[in-house]
């Protein structure tokens, strides 16, 4: 009597035995111990990364109204509307650090629209008009008539400083390390000797009181 021979079809394996079957679980349970055991070796000796630093604003008192969120949404729009977000929020770090400072008025728009009044407009006419060049953000009296061109960019710097006002200023992070003020890169004025620098954003650089 010839002997048949078992050939494995290609591509198919045959059956475990049942040691096989054995071995395979026991394969399958040390594998999960060791899952186990190197999840909570992670979880213990797990690399704590750096959190970001946020300054925590003190409360904006006065009753916030539209007037406020269009002072701030126009001057980041003559400010920095070219300047990409971070320097946007750098100048409005500066307005904001303003109103909190005893340094300056202590509403937005009071620190946006402070200037050198002509006291001829005021004397004849009853007027605060400000002197051309003589005001804190060079926008508000450059003489230039202060018209938005671009109302989609407008719109959005709208929104971004209502949710700034709306959550009263709580948990903004301060890009700009406490600074009250900053100038163009392009210029040099001599009252930046005065303070210590605290960064360069875009093309502002940035300054705050020394100590």
């Amino acid at each position: 009597m010839k002997k048949t021979s078992k050939r494995r079809v290609k591509g198919v394996q045959p059956n475990p035995t049942p040691i096989q079957e054995r071995g395979y679980a026991m394969y399958f349970k040390l594998m999960n111990c060791i899952l186990v055991g190197l999840v909570f070796v992670y979880s213990i000796y797990r690399p704590e990364y750096p959190k970001p630093k946020y300054i925590e604003i003190a409360s904006y008192e006065n009753h916030i109204d539209e007037t406020e969120i269009a002072c701030l949404a126009k001057n980041m729009y003559f400010e920095a509307r070219n300047e990409g977000t971070a320097g946007v929020l750098a100048v409005t770090n500066v307005v904001l650090n303003r109103v909190q400072s005893d340094k300056y008025p202590n509403t937005i728009c009071a620190v946006i629209e402070e200037a050198k009044i002509s006291k001829w407009w005021l004397k004849e006419k009853g007027i605060k008009m400000p002197i051309k060049h003589q005001c804190q953000f060079s926008w508000f009296c450059d003489g230039k008539p202060d018209i938005i061109k671009n109302q989609y960019v407008y719109n959005q710097l709208y929104n971004l400083s209502k949710s700034i006002i709306d959550s009263n200023f709580k948990n903004l992070m301060d890009i700009t390390d406490g600074a009250l003020w900053y100038h163009a890169d392009y210029v040099h004025p001599k009252w930046a000797k005065s303070f210590e620098k605290t960064t360069k954003i875009g093309r502002h650089i940035f300054y705050r009181e020394r100590g």
